[in-house]
């Protein structure tokens, strides 16, 4: 998926934010700069969350971890995200979905 220029694919990801009184989830992540080659930081806050689903909750301190993919579909006016999430060579993927109705970015 790509967002203002900004392709959500083998993008770092510092971390994952769970804000559950505010129902919302932050992503952090890092989009290569090709101009200043050096990593820019992104967050995408997703607004009322819910129906969260994993299928990975162990994660190595070291883990180097990346955003394979991001999907953001919506149908019936329900909005859903799918991350496909690598947590490091040779370990297992990751993969997150929820239901959401706002999304943001800041970079």
């Amino acid at each position: 998926m790509i967002v203002n220029g900004v392709e959500f694919h083998d993008l770092p990801l510092s971390g994952i934010e769970f804000v559950f009184a505010a129902r919302e989830i932050i992503v952090s992540c890092e989009a290569y700069n090709e101009t200043t080659s050096d990593y820019d930081p992104i967050k995408v806050y997703f607004i009322g969350v819910q129906n969260i689903f994993t299928d990975l909750m162990e994660i190595e301190d070291s883990t180097d971890m990346e955003i394979f993919d991001l999907e953001l579909e919506e149908s019936n006016g329900t909005k859903e995200a799918r991350f496909h999430i690598l947590t490091g060579f040779s370990k297992p993927d990751m993969h997150l979905t929820f239901n959401y109705s706002e999304v943001r970015y800041s970079w």
